[in-house]
């Protein structure tokens, strides 16, 4: 389309991006947009909001078989929005003592929300550190507390093993954005310097 002046002596139709210099100077004018020419187009959200992190210092030995107990680490976060994402990962140094299966649980508000199973048939003392990564989706703005849970069949799990250092066991909780806050963030943007 040609570029044409129109009779409030303003440049109507396209101009490409060849016939631009490097640098638009629009210092002393005013630049209208029709209303509601701006649109906010939220792909995803992504943003951290906010971070929580639990720890355990000490150790905690499981002897009872086929129950399922707190290990004793655990966070709690509130999210600011029911579209919000929590990231969790959690890292313990164990050992497992002649054991067959040793479960291990994320616990969220008393519902599992992932669970991994180790196995060994190897008598005597097997070290290793566990660790969960999961992206969860608890849709609420109530605080949620998250906790590790471990169960077996026979031995001994040590979670959080202590000997020649104190072992501490991490919790990191992440609230990440939604596209639903993404929205309303982009919403709530000042934008009347945009429109006349």
């Amino acid at each position: 389309m040609a570029i044409t002046k129109n009779n409030t002596r303003m440049l109507e139709g396209t101009i490409g991006a060849s016939q631009l210099d490097d640098t638009l100077d629009l210092s002393s004018k005013t630049v209208t947009l029709p209303a509601a020419s701006v649109t906010a187009h939220a792909q995803g959200g992504g943003k951290v909001l906010q971070v929580v992190m639990g720890t355990l210092t000490t150790l905690f030995q499981q002897t009872a078989n086929n129950t399922t107990q707190d290990t004793g680490l655990s966070a709690t976060i509130t999210p600011s929005s029911t579209d919000s994402k929590i990231y969790v990962t959690t890292s313990a140094a164990i050992v497992l003592d002649n054991i067959g299966n040793a479960n291990f649980y994320l616990d969220r508000a008393g519902s599992t929300v992932v669970g991994q199973n180790l196995f060994s048939t190897t008598s005597g003392y097997n070290t290793s550190t566990h660790n969960f990564v999961y992206l969860d989706s608890p849709s609420t703005t109530s605080a949620v507390t998250y906790k590790v849970q471990c169960d077996k069949d026979g031995g001994s799990i040590f979670y959080n093993y202590q000997n020649d250092v104190t072992s501490t066991a991490v919790m990191v909780l992440m609230e990440i954005e939604g596209k639903q806050e993404l929205r309303d963030r982009l919403n709530k943007m000042d934008t009347s310097y945009l429109i006349p």
